[in-house]
């Protein structure tokens, strides 16, 4: 039982509920009720998060039946919110994190920033498909199916819509991350590490390479996270020559250890995790400009993974690995095929050569004519290099190749030592 978990009798209800100063959230529970057993880690991995903004406490109907006839309590788990004493919300039923935070929030109720910090891993459940080998050979045969059909293809986002879409979606026949998580009984972070992973319509050899070697049971909690220290340190990008600024190249190493000793299980204290988040704030805010792209593409990847999430916190692996992650692989592709700072930030100095023109036009805008003249005047005066630009995404999928398939071979090895969540 964590230690932020407040154990409340019927003797100690009056002080422990009634008379606490913050806002009390009150778990009516019992040994024999499995909906309970669910809420439990959920709330263990809560209460550290709230400590000093809410207190999290659980009650055993079974040992104190009295209290839970004084509250009117019929079905469990009951959670109901107090304040100052007096009942202020109730929640039924087992929930997920996700929805708890929700609910926090409407009630006025914000982690501290401490417990933001130090948000730790809810319990893996049975592990990917449930632990469950006739169900991941169910979704694993429609999935191949769906690709042979060529129905599953690349979008920065998981997304599905009128019988196609992205490759995590396509396994659950939804975009909803909620539901990946629900049907898969795989965190919504690895499905982000699939939608890094794809770059073009799937074959049968990415399903496999990607997706074939999870087991049954197989806790992938960790996938994405690891994926991301790794290419984020992988001998693979040279990593300094890539960024040219000591500066964001500490903070890269500096965010990679740091990753890697929370995962190996060690402890990373707050103000690390905060000081480390307001330098990378620091320069994510700055003025942007076309020679420091790269760097700013970097901060930005490390911001939103900073601290570094669990694994089922859908908005920062999606904003950070499926949606930052799209401008990682840009970055690698383009390292590879020799690109100076010129180049990267040649889609910055385009966007400010066009706003600087607008702004001259009568009212501010660009009429369609003024338009079409500035396109030429772009052309005539940065032609040749927007003519590679151009060529590098009209074969995209091409140029990123190389990435990918680094990707796609470090994500399989951490799938390989993926440890199986035990039976039962």
């Amino acid at each position: 039982m964590s230690e932020y978990i407040l154990q409340v009798s019927e003797a100690s209800f009056e002080a422990d509920v009634l008379a606490a100063v913050q806002p009390v959230l009150l778990d009516l529970w019992a040994p024999w009720c499995a909906p309970c057993r669910a809420v439990a880690p959920v709330l263990e991995g809560l209460a550290p998060e709230y400590a000093g903004a809410l207190t999290i406490a659980k009650l055993n109907v079974e040992l104190y039946p009295e209290v839970q006839k004084r509250l009117g309590v019929r079905g469990i788990p009951t959670l109901i919110l107090f304040r100052a004493g007096k009942e202020a919300a109730r929640l039924l039923g087992a929930k997920r994190a996700e929805e708890f935070r929700a609910w926090f929030k409407v009630q006025g109720i914000v982690p501290t920033s401490d417990g933001v910090m130090q948000r730790e891993e809810a319990d893996a459940g049975a592990g990917a498909f449930h632990g469950d080998a006739e169900l991941r050979d169910y979704l694993l045969g429609r999935l191949r199916q769906r690709v042979a059909e060529g129905r599953v293809e690349a979008s920065f986002m998981p997304h599905w819509e009128n019988g196609k879409g992205t490759l995590s979606a396509a396994l659950v026949s939804h975009g909803s991350a909620d539901v990946f998580g629900r049907l898969t009984g795989m965190p919504v972070s690895f499905a982000a590490a699939l939608e890094f992973c794809s770059i073009s319509r799937a074959d049968q050899a990415e399903v496999d390479s990607l997706v074939g070697g999870v087991q049954a049971g197989a806790d992938l909690r960790q996938i994405a996270a690891r994926l991301a220290v790794a290419l984020m340190s992988d001998d693979f990008a040279a990593w300094p020559q890539i960024l040219d600024d000591a500066e964001v190249d500490g903070l890269r190493q500096r965010w990679v250890a740091l990753c890697t000793r929370k995962l190996d299980g060690g402890k990373v204290e707050s103000a690390e995790w905060k000081a480390m988040g307001d330098e990378l704030e620091r320069l994510r805010t700055r003025k942007p400009q076309p020679e420091l792209e790269r760097q700013r593409i970097v901060v930005s990847f490390m911001t939103t993974l900073t601290p570094l999430p669990r694994s089922d916190e859908a908005d920062k692996w999606l904003g950070g690995m499926a949606s930052g992650g799209r401008e990682i692989r840009y970055l690698l592709a383009g390292s590879l095929l020799g690109w100076t700072a010129k180049e990267f930030g040649l889609e910055r100095t385009r966007f400010d050569w066009y706003s600087a023109r607008e702004a001259l036009q009568p009212g501010g805008k660009f009429t369609p004519g003024a338009l079409d003249e500035a396109h030429q005047a772009w052309y005539a005066e940065r032609g040749e290099e927007q003519a590679r630009h151009d060529a590098f995404f009209k074969n995209y999928a091409e140029n990123l190749a190389p990435v990918v398939s680094r990707a796609k071979l470090l994500l399989g090895g951490l799938v390989a030592k993926a440890p199986i969540v035990p039976a039962g």
